[in-house]
């Protein structure tokens, strides 16, 4: 077998198993390294078109941009995809804003739909996952603030001016410590990322044409 294909394969198979309802925080960070290479490496689109499918699978998972299209960015403080099962509960949607909604916004905000869409790997990667004080944070960078700043492949406390993602980042797991089911914000989003990575119906079949 194609050792990209194979390796891709068990890493799949690895985030399918062991990013369950239960899993811990530093199992995840750990693991982060796997998703880096994965999606922002782009492991999987490689391994994805060297077994004869579509690069770009299609994946389903909460979104923020129903949300978005309400609410000025400028306004929002904090803003959560999320959708992964975790300790009994599933959040999708958190949102906070900067000033008090009237009531036509409210109820707009209420009517809404669960918010989930369906992508192409490449958008979901690059979709925002979080917002924080207006700055819109996507699943890439997310990514690569846990497995290169925190310990997932390397531990480096240094920010540069340009990197203010992982500032506010730092600020809302180290400061703030926003969590979501329990757990801190980032772990709980990069759990979103992994569950509905292996939940994708492309995914499945990557596996299955492995398997046989």
């Amino acid at each position: 077998m194609n050792v990209l294909i194979e390796t891709v394969s068990e890493d799949l198979l690895h985030l399918k198993k062991d990013w369950i309802d239960s899993v811990e925080d530093d199992v995840l960070r750990r693991s982060s390294i796997v998703l880096r290479r994965l999606l922002v490496e782009k492991d999987l689109p490689r391994a994805l078109r060297a077994a004869a499918l579509p690069s770009q699978a299609i994946i389903t998972s909460s979104t923020l941009s129903q949300s978005l299209q309400m609410i000025p960015l400028k306004n929002v403080v904090f803003a959560s995809a999320g959708g992964a099962k975790c300790s009994g509960f599933e959040i999708r949607g958190q949102f906070m804003v900067n000033y008090a909604l009237n009531e036509k916004e409210i109820a707009k905000l209420n009517s809404r739909d669960v918010p989930n869409a369906s992508m192409k790997l490449h958008d979901f990667v690059e979709a925002p996952c979080i917002v924080l004080s207006g700055v819109l944070i996507s699943r890439r960078i997310l990514i690569q603030y846990i497995a290169n700043k925190l310990g997932g492949a390397h531990l480096d406390p240094k920010r540069a001016k340009g990197e203010r993602e992982f500032i506010l980042l730092d600020r809302a797991y180290s400061d703030l410590k926003l969590k979501l089911a329990g757990k801190p914000l980032i772990y709980y989003e990069l759990l979103s990322i992994g569950q509905a990575l292996v939940s994708s119906k492309d995914i499945e079949a990557f596996l299955e044409k492995v398997r046989k």
